[in-house]
């Protein structure tokens, strides 16, 4: 009984900030492909997405890790598949949280860098869509991570 549009995704989230301060401002793009349906019958096979993030920047640096927690907002599209023709196209946006937990692994030499390595937690919420095709949708995700400073 839930008009909630369903299925599995998977694809590439990339988060980009300059994280020398305390906390950091920067932009996110999102690609995510797979099999979502809702009621009707309509398919969304493909969502493209972009939009501003808010991360902790160096206060994300906890001992010899990596505890980062970022917020954003995502305007997204894709195309709305009914049967096997094109129906219409989605225009949903939403709020993203996302929480990384990385192991730091530094570099030698003469530059030194701060790199990490772990695991991504990934809430995506589309509240609206702009277009009106599509209800409210939940994402849960999780994935790898690569944090360098």
């Amino acid at each position: 009984g839930d008009p909630a549009p369903g299925g599995r995704v998977a694809g590439l989230r990339l988060d980009a900030a300059m994280s020398w301060n305390a906390v950091a401002v920067g932009a996110q793009i999102a690609a995510l492909g797979g099999r979502v349906d809702d009621d009707d019958g309509r398919t969304l096979p493909l969502l493209l997405g972009a939009g501003p993030v808010l991360s902790l920047g160096r206060l994300a640096l906890v001992g010899r890790g990596v505890v980062d927690l970022r917020a954003g907002y995502l305007f997204a599209w894709g195309p709305l598949v009914d049967g096997s023709r094109r129906a219409a196209s989605a225009a949903p946006h939403g709020p993203t949280v996302s929480l990384d937990l990385a192991i730091l692994a530094r570099t030698s030499g003469a530059r030194r860098g701060i790199h990490a390595g772990g695991i991504n937690l990934y809430y995506q919420a589309l509240v609206h869509d702009f277009r009106g095709e599509l209800p409210v949708a939940h994402l849960l995700g999780f994935g790898l991570t690569y944090w360098f400073d």
